[in-house]
């Protein structure tokens, strides 16, 4: 949603390229699997499976690599992000195969009603961005990127109230404890 101007505020002009902001939307896939992987992680971790999880690191750390020397030579930095997703797609696998084997599940119907917000947020933002912000934030990278930001986090916590993905009354005891 912001990956170019993301990229030419951390960097500067010279990373704005195509290529570039196209890997950043590709990576950005893998951020789902990353999150859910490290969850499943914790889990083998807390069941005694330590040493299951170290041979599936192992195990996705060579299909990274090998991914990546196929890859680079002829696409680059976006053969790279399809090898980071496939690294990470290939991790879930594995992880969820052991965590299955292992008799435990993961309340993947859970994960629904914030992948289906987190959808609603980026369909909205990119409209928001292209009929609003792109005409007239789009020189002031700061502007841009906060009001998107502060825009996204809006609709997703306002669309996961709506349709309760999360009990308000838990969030506001916990935020009670942390300023109690």
């Amino acid at each position: 949603m912001v990956s170019l101007q993301l990229l030419s505020f951390v960097y500067g002009q010279p990373f704005t390229v195509a290529n570039s902001v196209l890997s950043l939307k590709i990576l950005f896939i893998a951020l789902f699997f990353l999150f859910v992987n490290y969850i499943m992680g914790f889990l083998l971790n807390s069941i005694n499976k330590g040493k299951q999880f170290t041979i599936v690191a192992g195990i996705a750390v060579i299909v990274n690599v090998v991914t990546n020397l196929i890859v680079i030579p002829k696409y680059g930095i976006v053969g790279s992000s399809f090898a980071t997703v496939l690294t990470e797609i290939v991790n879930f696998g594995l992880l969820f195969y052991l965590i299955k084997k292992s008799g435990f599940s993961l309340p993947f119907a859970r994960l629904l009603k914030p992948a289906f917000c987190a959808g609603l947020m980026f369909i909205l933002l990119y409209f928001f961005q292209k009929l609003w912000l792109d005409k007239i934030f789009l020189e002031n990278m700061i502007a841009y990127i906060s009001i998107s930001v502060i825009f996204g986090v809006f609709i997703y916590f306002a669309s996961m109230i709506i349709i309760k993905g999360f009990d308000l009354r838990q969030i506001m005891q916990t935020v009670r404890r942390w300023f109690a």
